[in-house]
């Protein structure tokens, strides 16, 4: 098959599923599967391909599963991090938490930082990229996500400077830190059985239900702070 007859097929059968940035998402399975980078998928469209792997990616995308999940990799504030069964899939929309940061400290950056439920790492580390005197500790309760960020902060050689650990919220920790970050589960637990079909059936519900009122996870944190 064509490259361009491949792509146009790719991005037509993601919209017609309903799925947003059909031809980003298109775009992003030719490049990972084939090889392929922006300039080849533009100068290259008359180019044979073998269509397999990306055919049988779009199948699992168009069933509910995310191109993140499927390649078990996303990029977050321009760093690639490892996914795991266990870490949230970093969203595009959490990065506003690291141009807050950077905004407010830009005069005067901080040495230290805790990140409570880490997951990937990937706001921890993202932080620690931007501020590069910094040094943190990324919390989690699945050991899991604390492996993962652990491999994503040796990946991203930053693995002197981010120490991940096990816990409850901030519950135990004595040490003052000059920023502590957290993005927690804020969803109504009544929601979840209608969040999207990649949400509900690939993240962990731990990083995802927020009790009754989505408010469980800041109570603790609140608490655990004071």
């Amino acid at each position: 098959m064509k490259l361009s007859h491949l792509q146009k097929h790719l991005t037509q059968t993601l919209a017609d599923a309903g799925i947003e940035a059909a031809d980003q998402e298109a775009r992003l399975i030719l490049e990972t599967r084939l090889e392929l980078s922006w300039a080849d998928l533009i100068s290259q469209g008359d180019r044979e391909v073998d269509p397999s792997s990306a055919e049988s990616d779009l199948q699992k995308r168009i069933s509910g599963m995310s191109l993140g999940r499927i390649y078990g990799q996303k990029n977050f504030y321009g760093l690639d991090f490892t996914l795991s069964p266990d870490t949230l899939e970093p969203r595009a929309d959490t990065e506003i938490l690291i141009d807050i940061a950077r905004h407010i400290y830009k005069e005067k950056p901080p040495e230290t930082i805790l990140d409570l439920g880490t997951g990937t790492g990937c706001i921890l580390l993202a932080l620690l990229h931007s501020f590069p005197q910094a040094r943190g500790l990324g919390i989690d309760k699945a050991a899991g996500a604390v492996a993962t960020a652990q491999q994503n902060a040796l990946n991203l050689k930053m693995s002197a400077r981010a120490v991940f650990q096990q816990g409850d919220w901030a519950s135990g920790i004595t040490e003052r830190f000059d920023l502590v970050v957290s993005n927690p589960p804020y969803i109504d637990s009544g929601v979840i059985p209608v969040l999207a079909e990649e949400v509900r059936n690939h993240d962990p519900i731990l990083a995802l239900d927020g009790g009754i009122d989505g408010m469980d996870a800041y109570e603790k944190i609140f608490h655990s702070l004071g």
